[in-house]
């Protein structure tokens, strides 16, 4: 067993759950740190639009919906919080290496109107799954074309 893997995992998940037990355990249960950096990688490139790799995302989600849709959501949630802060407060803190790297780069893409617009559709894909029962691909596709087409030109 690594410990020091562990402390970095349970780190992560009270980060991420932002103090809720009942998050923590089902990020803990989950596993949803290797899924995590696997989303910060994918939307590191979210400005040169890959098909491939955008099924790819979608398809991870889609075999584990019930594990993944809310991580899936609370994660982009949480990123554009952090991008927010970044921008407007211009102090934020980050978890993984990976999630830098993108808070600095979605800085660079998306100007401040656009964030807002942004989480906003986040909410309202996430509402529209859980209330409408829309198909969960379309909406994760959508909700990633989004990202993409409100990068800045």
């Amino acid at each position: 067993m690594n410990l020091a893997l562990e402390e970095k995992e349970l780190f992560f998940y009270s980060k991420v759950s932002g103090g809720s037990v009942g998050d923590a355990i089902y990020f803990l249960n989950n596993k949803t740190l290797s899924f995590y950096k696997n989303l910060c990688n994918y939307l590191f490139n979210i400005d040169n639009f890959n098909e491939v790799a955008t099924t790819k995302m979608i398809n991870i989600v889609v075999e584990k919906k019930n594990n993944l849709i809310l991580a899936f959501f609370k994660f982009i949630n949480l990123l554009f919080n952090k991008l927010i802060k970044k921008m407007f407060l211009k102090k934020y803190s980050t978890i993984l290496e990976e999630e830098q790297l993108l808070i600095e780069k979605f800085s660079k893409l998306y100007n401040k109107n656009s964030i807002f617009y942004i989480t906003d559709i986040i909410k309202l894909k996430y509402t529209n799954y859980v209330n409408l029962n829309t198909d969960i691909y379309i909406t994760l596709y959508t909700l990633l074309m989004e990202l993409h087409n409100n990068v800045k030109k």
